[in-house]
């Protein structure tokens, strides 16, 4: 049995010449770009009608679209993952009027 803990990945890893740029990412890789996309510190984004919404550390503020061109996939298939990873208890899912927010639980556990 392997023991609880945590590895540390270098975002610069991610930025290798975006390795996946032409494929479609398995759901391992889209889960771990999802840690890479959260907030490692609290900020904002823009929504279409020019609404700003704050963004916490561990959150992803990426719509199902955005997300599906990334990882090659069907918005379906995006949805249906992330309400996969939802039931799991991975994420969260903050559903707003106008947005919503993927919340990675245990982002920040030590």
């Amino acid at each position: 049995m392997k023991e609880a803990g945590f590895i540390k990945i270098p975002r610069s890893l991610f930025d290798v010449q975006n390795l996946h740029k032409n494929k479609k990412y398995t759901d391992f890789e889209a889960q771990l770009d999802l840690f890479y996309l959260a907030n490692y510190k609290a900020g904002t984004i823009k929504l279409r009608n020019d609404e700003q919404v704050t963004i916490n550390r561990g959150e992803c503020g990426w719509s199902q679209e955005s997300l599906a061109q990334r990882w090659k996939w069907s918005r379906d298939k995006v949805r249906r993952f992330l309400i996969h990873l939802n039931n799991s208890k991975i994420i969260q899912l903050k559903k707003g009027s106008k947005h919503n927010v993927i919340v990675l639980l245990g982002y920040d556990t030590s």
